[in-house]
């Protein structure tokens, strides 16, 4: 834990939705899900270049204030507990993570889009809604349309992403 930023995954998602823009015929939504605290020894970059090239999503805040402590999700400790991240300044004690809701909203600003705090998240629905009635109303054949899951094309960066942020922070 030497810190994170959420500027790495920038340049990949400008890539991703800017080919999907150019090469797909359909909406492309983004959904960024992060507690937006920045740790690394960097500021914000703007990320308002990606927005023309999404069609909507939202930003999803996770986290509180307070904070918690981080566990590695596949390491157990000797006593069979998930063993906790290390704060890189004292590492006697865990490393905690806590929302930085400044940074999700100015996001969620630059891509055009609505933040959304999931301690609450009352207006994901109308988010939901919104880009499904969007699909369908430029779709001609909405009503025999099926559902097309496309999950896995964004798959392989977020898992080299998490494994760029495991092996060098």
């Amino acid at each position: 834990a030497k810190g994170t930023s959420m500027n790495i995954w920038k340049d990949l998602t400008l890539k991703v939705t800017k080919s999907a823009k150019e090469n797909r015929d359909g909406d492309v939504v983004v959904f960024f899900i992060s507690d937006g605290e920045m740790t690394a020894d960097e500021d914000l970059d703007s990320f308002d270049e990606i927005a023309e090239y999404i069609d909507g999503g939202a930003v999803l805040g996770y986290g509180t204030s307070k904070g918690g402590e981080m566990e590695m999700e596949d390491v157990l400790s000797e006593d069979g507990e998930k063993e906790k991240i290390m704060d890189s300044d004292n590492r006697s004690k865990p490393a905690v993570s806590k929302i930085d809701e400044d940074n999700l909203e100015d996001i969620a600003k630059d891509l055009n889009v609505e933040y959304i705090n999931m301690n609450s998240p009352e207006g994901l629905d109308k988010i939901l809604d919104d880009i499904v009635r969007k699909s369908n109303a430029t779709d001609e054949d909405a009503a025999t349309r099926g559902y097309k899951d496309i999950f896995y094309v964004f798959l392989v960066p977020l898992l080299l992403l998490m494994m760029y942020e495991f092996l060098v922070r």
